[in-house]
Order: structure tokens, then C-alpha cells, then sequence
């Protein structure tokens, strides 16, 4: 009965932290999943670790370990080793200790390779389960709508300007913004219903909504859109959306698909924001949002300039958010993984294994966590709990064994695929 009142007052805590739903729940699935480890006396550490790397909340994953420990204790590590060397087909034996201590891990390790082995195999298993079922409990608890929450912005005479607002990301993140008051200066190629999307926007939102149809490649065109912008409107916010890649092999490809890369996905952003800065300036907190992607993190075979036009982008944010943080301009850059935009994206997606397709989330989630955390000032977002997880895979794994897996990933997508796609 203590254990059950124990457990239920680490329920308890939970509902009393103040942080998104996202952000608790992630963090406590990764408590739960860290409290099946055979690391006894260091799990806290861990977690902690792991939870400010991830950028989910530290408090509930350290909850989701004491939980762990009080209501399994020592059976579920008997349990994680007899379930691991089974799987493993691994004849050995481990002689548990009477009580839970610090002494454990040492125990662990004096019984052999083989016993750790076992240990954490059988934890990963249970660890995956366990913080599968803690989370969508504790989301449940929460109350799933509570993630719809907006944190509006004081209606005012300031614009937020998003590129590539026609489509997927961009339509959804003009969205996000209008939702929360901002008027909009929408920005896309021609001929792709700006227009339409902007008077839809203007009529639910009652907000202001300007929107220019130019190809930034051009520097004539986007030149006289800075020029426009600055001149007629009070930026507060810059969302450095417009992007475009694909998958061909680069001996295949025209020197104009390159251009047209380097182009949008470089020099475009940078220009943008060049000329914005002092409009951005004359507010007392303003934001930039630039756009990169989960493959910024690692080199791809058959995207090759695409994978590095957006690390450029990481590069670029991050340096130019310590140049400006302390002048009233916040700059922050989102690594989404892949969205199913349109009908094209989706069937490249749906050519990819699992572990890919488990990282796609819809644009318009996505845009949520883009705008609710460039508006809390995070200088890095990759949104979603399993692109938390692909971003720790980049640091990981070794690079030959990443073009490994992605060259068979996505050799296969470009065998039957269009070669060309928008971010």
C-alpha cells in the first residue's frame, strides 16, 4: 500500500508542473524508459542528462525514475535479465542482491559481460514499452487539449513575414501566426493561390495580411520585396520558410537544379534577413525563425546539396542568434523531419522504412511547435519526439555507417519517384 501511495504522489507531481503537455509527457517516457537500465544510483543523472540534451522537462523525467524504482524495485531488473538472456539465447547467471543500492551497479558489473548484456537488452525491451504506455498515460492526464493552448501576441501594427507561405510548413506556420494576432506578409512563388490562402486567413483571424508573389532566386525581385517590406511595414517577425531539395543522383542533375538550391535555400535566406535586421531592430523583441531539416545533421547520398545547403542554414542561425541576443532579436532554427505536404511527398515518404516514417508529423503540428517555441526563445527546434531521437542517432552513429543506411534508404526512393520536391 506505501508503494501505491508513493507511486500515486509521483502522479500527482506531475499535474502540478508547469511546462507544455509535449514536454512533461516526453519526459516522462524517457524517465521511464532510463528507470529499466541497469544503472542503479546514476538513472537521475542520466535522465537529466538526456532530458536538457532532448530539451523536454527535466522534472518529470526525474519523477518517472523514482516511480520506476519504487514500484518495480528490484524484480524488474530479475526480470530485464531473464527476459534478455532468453532472447539472447546467453547461458549465464546473476545473483541479485537483497536490497536496492548503490553496490548494484558494481555487482552488475563484477557477474560479467554477459550478465550487463542481458540487463539491458531485456531493459531496452521493457524501456520501450514502459515509456510507450507513460506516455500516452501521462498525455492523457494532462488533458490532450491543453496542447491546443495559444499564447496570443498583442494585436498591433506589426507584420510577420513568412516565404514559402503557399504550401505544406509555410501555409501552416502563416496559420499558427494568425491564430495568435500577427498580421502577415505572406510571400510565395506566382500562381500559387496566395491570394486566396490570405483572404481565408483574413476572414477567420481578422487580422491584416499583405502578400507578395516573387522567386527570391531572383535578386531584382527579391531586392525589391525587401525594399517593399520595409518601407510600408513594422517587421517583428521573419519566418525563412521557402526552401527547395530532391533525391537524384548528382551526375545526373543540371547545373540550374543546383543553382536553384544554393539559391533559395543560401542566398535567398540570408539576403532576406540581411536587409530585414534594422526593421526587425525597431522593436523591443523581435524573432527570426530560419527553416533547416533533420538531414542538416549528416551527409545523404543522392541529395548531397540539399543535406548541406540546410546545414549551412544551422550554421548560419546559430551563429547570428549570439551575434543578436542581446539587441531584442531572437533567432531561432527548426529541424523538421519529413511532412506529407502534397500527394508526391507522401508517396516518397511511404518508399522509406519505419524508422523514417515514424518521424513525420503533419505540417500543422509541426507549425505549432515551431511558432510556440520560437516565441519562448529556444535557439534550437526539432520537433517531435522521434526526431529528437533521429538528431541523437546523427551524433551517434558513425558516419560511414549513416550513408550506409541512407544510400539504401533513399536509393530506393528515387528509383520510381519524381527527383524533385519542396521543403
Amino acid at each position: 500500500m506505501n508503494i501505491l501511495k508513493r507511486t500515486f504522489k509521483g502522479f500527482g507531481q506531475i499535474v502540478h508542473l508547469k511546462d507544455n503537455p509535449e514536454s512533461i509527457a516526453r519526459g516522462f517516457a524517457l524517465g521511464s524508459f532510463i528507470g529499466m537500465m541497469p544503472i542503479p544510483g546514476f538513472q537521475m543523472l542520466v535522465s537529466l542528462v538526456c532530458a536538457s540534451v532532448l530539451k523536454i522537462n527535466k522534472k518529470s523525467a526525474c519523477i518517472a525514475v523514482f516511480n520506476t524504482n519504487v514500484a518495480t524495485g528490484l524484480f524488474v531488473f530479475a526480470f530485464n535479465f531473464w527476459l534478455g538472456k532468453t532472447l539472447l539465447g546467453i547461458d549465464t547467471e546473476l545473483v541479485m542482491p537483497e536490497k536496492m543500492s548503490f553496490g548494484f551497479i558494481k555487482h552488475i558489473f563484477n557477474s560479467g559481460i554477459d550478465v550487463f548484456i542481458s540487463l539491458t537488452f531485456g531493459g531496452v525491451i521493457t524501456g520501450i514499452l514502459a515509456a510507450t504506455a507513460s506516455y500516452w498515460l501521462i498525455k492523457k492526464i494532462l488533458n490532450k487539449d491543453k496542447m491546443k493552448k495559444l499564447k496570443p501576441v498583442e494585436k498591433t501594427g506589426q507584420y510577420a513575414v513568412v516565404t514559402g507561405a503557399s504550401l505544406g510548413l509555410g501555409k501552416a506556420i502563416a496559420s499558427e501566426c494568425a491564430k495568435r494576432g500577427l498580421n502577415l506578409i505572406l510571400i510565395s512563388l506566382p500562381n500559387e493561390n496566395l491570394k486566396r490562402i490570405g483572404a481565408d486567413l483574413q476572414s477567420r483571424y481578422n487580422i491584416d495580411i499583405e502578400y507578395k508573389e516573387v522567386d527570391l532566386t531572383n535578386e531584382s525581385e527579391l531586392d525589391q520585396t525587401a525594399q517593399w517590406i520595409n518601407n510600408n511595414f513594422n517587421v517583428k517577425v521573419l519566418i525563412n520558410n521557402a526552401g527547395v531539395g530532391g533525391s537524384m543522383q548528382f551526375q545526373a542533375v543540371s547545373a540550374h537544379y543546383i543553382d536553384n538550391i544554393i539559391l533559395l535555400n543560401i542566398r535567398a535566406l540570408v539576403l532576406l534577413t540581411h536587409k530585414l535586421i534594422d526593421n526587425l531592430k525597431e522593436n523591443s523583441q523581435a524573432y527570426i525563425l530560419n527553416v533547416a531539416s533533420m538531414a542538416s545533421f549528416g551527409p545523404m547520398p543522392y541529395k548531397t546539396v540539399y543535406p548541406a545547403s540546410k546545414a549551412f542554414v544551422y550554421s548560419f542561425s546559430r551563429g547570428l542568434w549570439a551575434e543578436l541576443k542581446n539587441e531584442g532579436i531572437s533567432v531561432s532554427v527548426v529541424h523538421p523531419g519529413g511532412m506529407a505536404t502534397n500527394k508526391g511527398v507522401s508517396e516518397r515518404i511511404n518508399k522509406h522504412n519505419r524508422l523514417i516514417k515514424s518521424t513525420i508529423l503533419t505540417p500543422e503540428r509541426t507549425a505549432e511547435i515551431c511558432v510556440r517555441q520560437m516565441l519562448k526563445k529556444d535557439s534550437l527546434i526539432i520537433p517531435g519526439f522521434m526526431n529528437k531521437l533521429s538528431w541523437v542517432f546523427f551524433k551517434t552513429c558513425p558516419i560511414w555507417l549513416q550513408l550506409i543506411i541512407f544510400k539504401r534508404s533513399i536509393g530506393r526512393e528515387i528509383e520510381t519517384l519524381s527527383s524533385k520536391c519542396y521543403a
